[in-house]
């Protein structure tokens, strides 16, 4: 097979367009062009500036601190972490009841800073009850671990 570079090989079937934009003749583009400039001139809406920030130190640049829940969601996560790593150091033999006692421990502070957090959410506050179960199953392995519940499991 010989190939021709001479020879055209796509062609097509349909004539080309070329697009003209039209203008109008009368400019009625430019008048309502030029009468909307004016008229946004001539409104008389006043723009109020923010107050300026003079202490940029005490902003918490955070912006799920806005709504004031995020630092109890971020608790109850840790809250949750520390008891996953419980519930492992429990499972292996390898940790003693006295290796797990530091961890019961800081269990029980994080719990009771949520516990403080969580009296000033509404009742109706679907987060609130998370918090709750997550404050009672806390409290419950706490017990447990405190009256000797896995001392002979």
């Amino acid at each position: 097979m010989e190939i021709d570079p001479n020879e055209k090989i796509l062609t097509s079937n349909y004539p080309e367009k070329t697009r003209k934009t039209e203008l109008s003749s009368d400019g009625t583009f430019g008048k309502i062009y030029e009468d909307l400039i004016e008229a946004s001139h001539e409104t008389g809406v006043r723009i109020d500036k923010a107050p300026a920030i003079t202490n940029a130190a005490d902003l918490q640049m955070n912006a799920f601190l806005s709504e004031g829940k995020m630092p109890l969601v971020e608790r109850a996560e840790r809250l949750l972490d520390l008891l996953g790593e419980y519930q492992q150091k429990l499972a292996n033999p390898a940790f003693t009841l006295r290796d797990i006692s530091p961890l019961v421990d800081e269990l029980k502070a994080d719990n009771k800073r949520l516990v403080s957090s969580v009296k000033s959410l509404a009742d109706g506050d679907e987060l609130k009850n998370i918090l709750n179960q997550i404050i009672v199953a806390t409290s419950v392995e706490i017990i447990k671990f405190n009256r000797g519940d896995y001392v002979n499991p």
